[in-house]
């Protein structure tokens, strides 16, 4: 089943994010937000983690400074029409 994401509103050039499998069945353990025991969503590394390569900040806040994670590779593999 394929899952899009639509912006709806704000500013900048945000686009439909389509994804490929269930991100929530993919996410590493360190990112799992679990409800009942069942992974219901799956966090940015940047929210449990605020280091600046995970947030895309500080040395990181280019595309030239910020390379792929182990987590946003996850992310990519999901969803490869998004942004990480």
């Amino acid at each position: 089943m394929l899952e899009s994401i639509f912006p709806s509103s704000g500013s900048g050039e945000c686009k439909a994010v389509t994804c490929v499998s269930d991100l929530n069945q993919r996410c590493p353990k360190d990112l799992q937000v679990l409800r009942n025991g069942t992974v219901v969503a799956c966090n940015s590394a940047c929210m449990p983690f605020n280091k600046p390569e995970y947030c895309c900040s500080g040395a990181y806040s280019t595309p030239e400074t910020s390379k792929p994670t182990e987590y946003s590779k996850v992310f990519k593999a999901s969803c490869p029409t998004s942004y990480s």
